[in-house]
C-alpha cells in the first residue's frame, strides 16, 4: 500500500501540478485592489464619471451599519448635541406645553471610514441618508408627542467627510412638558426644559457631550406673546446603574443634554387686548345712549 502512493517529488508530479502551484502562489501574493491602486477599467470609469458612489462602496462594503463605531485607538464613541431654535411657535400657560421649531445637530468621528481625496477626484465629502449608515438613537425624554428627533423613514442626509467626520442637521417640531408659574402675571418669565439622550447606548458605548457648536438661536422667528431671553445647556448624568449582568464590576449611567430656555412675557400684548376690548365696550355704550 506505502508502495503505491505517489512521490510528490518525482518529475511528473510537477509536469502535471507545477502550473496550478505557480498560479496559486502568484494570486497570494498579489495585493487587493484598493482606492489607490485601481486596475480594473471599469473602475476607472466608475471613479471618473461618478466618484461619489465608488466611494460609497469602498467605504462601506463589508461594514455594518447597525453597531456605533469605535473612537480612536479603540475607545467609546463621542457623540456632540446641540439645538438651535428657529421659532416659538407656542407657550401654553394652561396646558403646560412648550412648542418650538428647532434644529438638532448631532455631530460624531468615525476613524475607520477614511479615505484620501486624491483617490475619489478630489472629494472631499459625501451625503447619504440615515438608512444607509449607523445613526445615534436619540430620544426627547419629556416630549408629549414622539419621543424620536426624526422620522423612521426620513431621508435628511448624513454630511461624510474624508478624515471621518459626521454631521447631521435634523428639523424638527418639539412640543414638551414646562411646568409654569403666573405669579407675577403678566410680567412672568417661564423657564422649560428639553431633555435629549441616547435611548439604549450607556456610558460605556455612547460618550454624549454638549456639542462645540454654540446652542441657542439663529434666524429666530418671535411669538406675538412671548420671546425667549436666554438658552443654556448641560450635560446631566442619570441615576447609575449597579450589578448589571454584563458589567458585573463596573458602574453604567446614561446621559442627558439638558437644554434650558428662558422666556419672557410681553406684558404689553395684554395692555394692547384689554385696551381694545374696552374700547370696543365704550363704543358700543356711547352706541347704546345715543340711541336711547
Amino acid at each position: 500500500m506505502a508502495g503505491s502512493l505517489r512521490n510528490p517529488w518525482k518529475p511528473n508530479f510537477w509536469l502535471y501540478n507545477g502550473p496550478c502551484i505557480l498560479i496559486l502562489v502568484l494570486s497570494s501574493l498579489t495585493p487587493l485592489s484598493s482606492a489607490e491602486d485601481i486596475n480594473n477599467p471599469s473602475e476607472l470609469d466608475l471613479v471618473r464619471e461618478c466618484p461619489e458612489c465608488y466611494l460609497e462602496k469602498y467605504l462601506f462594503e463589508n461594514k455594518s451599519k447597525l453597531h456605533p463605531p469605535r473612537g480612536s485607538n479603540g475607545n467609546v464613541l463621542d457623540l456632540s448635541c446641540s439645538i438651535v431654535v428657529k421659532e416659538l411657535m407656542d407657550m401654553s400657560v394652561k396646558e403646560e406645553v412648550l412648542h418650538v421649531m428647532a434644529w438638532i445637530r448631532l455631530i460624531w468621528w468615525d476613524v475607520h471610514t477614511t479615505w484620501n481625496p486624491e483617490s475619489f477626484g478630489n472629494l472631499r465629502e459625501i451625503r447619504l441618508p440615515p438608512r444607509d449608515v449607523w445613526v445615534p438613537d436619540m430620544m426627547l425624554g419629556n416630549s408629549i408627542t414622539t419621543f424620536e428627533i426624526y422620522e423612521e423613514d426620513t431621508n435628511l442626509p448624513i454630511i461624510i467627510g474624508f478624515d471621518g467626520f459626521r454631521y447631521w442637521s435634523i428639523p424638527s417640531i418639539i412640543r414638551t412638558k414646562c411646568k409654569a408659574d403666573v405669579v407675577y402675571f403678566p410680567f412672568d418669565f417661564q423657564v422649560c426644559r428639553i431633555y435629549m439622550g441616547s435611548w439604549t447606548y450607556h456610558n460605556k458605548m455612547l460618550n454624549v457631550k454638549l456639542s462645540q457648536f454654540e446652542t441657542g438661536l439663529e434666524g429666530y422667528v418671535g411669538n406675538i406673546e412671548w420671546e425667549i431671553i436666554h438658552i443654556d445647556s448641560r450635560r446631566s448624568l442619570k441615576p447609575p446603574l449597579t450589578n448589571h449582568p454584563l458589567y458585573p464590576n463596573e458602574t453604567l449611567y446614561y446621559v442627558d443634554i439638558i437644554y434650558s430656555l428662558v422666556l419672557k412675557r410681553k406684558p404689553y400684548f395684554y395692555a394692547q387686548s384689554h385696551s381694545a376690548i374696552l374700547a370696543s365696550r365704550l363704543v358700543g355704550l356711547c352706541h347704546f345712549s345715543s340711541a336711547q
